[in-house]
């Protein structure tokens, strides 16, 4: 199997950001209530900004492994021709950190549906701008297609958590997860080029944690794409839905997205999705939706009695969304 490219290594990470962009991870204590929220325009922005940082907190869990499934120390296993019970063997990865990996695998140079790792990661770094992961998860393969080594190919596994913590120094944060989830991610290429990076992860429920923020995520589904002009990055999307529980707000939160959110693809945390619109509703019909105006600039339309109709608006930033979560 080939490495994956510096090119690559990159799409990966700006992939990872697509559902990200700013926060420092701990362990979820699962004492939500599921109680939706009443939504008004006095808690909009630290609603809003607790929302955000739940969509932060699941990109990174989720693809946080996606690095080392390409051409980390997964990919190496995997791709060393070895068939059947793997015994407990502890390897350095390539950049930084260790990982102990154990499984069943069929050992055809490539992931085949049924393989199975066991991984538990010690400050696990493909490369130095690349997540560093501790903690452990439970991978089985769904599905494979396509060519690791022309990085055209659709990989699909199952995945248990835990306490998978995925540190990222290019976005300043570490995120927590523990719980089972399905990731599917597609790389298509041209050559040596990237042309597009599919990333969507589905869970019935997902414990998550940022800095002290904690949230159980149900229902979890969000797609991102990083589209590439030229070799460039060039735009991010992002599509995601789910009932979010926050134990700092103390209740849940109905999310979807109506219309595809689109970032530029970069890390700028003053910046995030330029289009598109994100809904979030609470109790008695009450919601909030998000619609960017820009880059920088975003409008909350606030209907707090739960009638249909916006009672108060709200121009704001993303800068200020971010600094209002509580």
């Amino acid at each position: 199997m080939a490495r994956m490219t510096g090119m690559a290594r990159l799409g990966s990470l700006a992939l990872l950001a697509g559902l990200t962009a700013c926060g420092d991870g701990g362990s979820f204590a699962p004492n939500d209530s599921s109680t939706p929220l009443g939504l008004t325009a006095a808690n909009a922005l630290a609603v809003t900004g607790e929302i955000d940082l739940a969509h932060f907190s699941a990109g990174d869990v989720t693809g946080g492994l996606t690095s080392e499934l390409q051409a980390g120390v997964i990919a190496d296993l995997v791709s060393s021709g070895a068939g059947g019970a793997v015994p407990a063997f502890t390897v350095g990865c390539d950049f930084a950190g260790t990982a102990t990996l154990s499984g069943t695998i069929s050992g055809g140079s490539t992931y085949f549906a049924g393989d199975r790792i066991v991984a538990t990661f010690t400050g696990c770094q493909i490369a130095p701008a690349s997540p560093a992961l501790t903690g452990a998860a439970d991978i089985t393969v769904v599905s494979f297609a396509g060519s690791l080594a022309t990085s055209n190919f659709t990989l699909v596994v199952d995945v248990v958590a835990d306490g998978l913590a995925v540190a990222s120094a290019a976005v300043g944060r570490t995120s927590t997860g523990d719980g089972p989830f399905r990731l599917s991610f597609t790389s298509e290429y041209n050559g040596a080029v990237p042309v597009r990076l599919t990333q969507v992860a589905r869970s019935p429920a997902l414990d998550l944690a940022i800095g002290n923020a904690s949230f159980k995520w149900r229902s979890l589904v969000a797609q991102a794409v990083l589209q590439f002009a030229a070799g460039i990055p060039s735009q991010s999307t992002l599509a995601a839905a789910g009932d979010i529980d926050s134990e700092r707000l103390n209740g849940s939160v109905a999310v979807a997205t109506p219309v595809t959110l689109v970032a530029p693809a970069d890390n700028d945390p003053a910046t995030s999705f330029a289009s598109g619109q994100r809904t979030m509703g609470g109790s008695g019909s009450s919601s909030i939706r998000l619609q960017p105006q820009n880059a920088t600039e975003v409008r909350l339309s606030v209907d707090s009695t739960g009638d249909g109709v916006v009672d108060d608006v709200i121009d704001t930033t993303w800068t200020a969304i971010r600094a209002s979560s509580p």
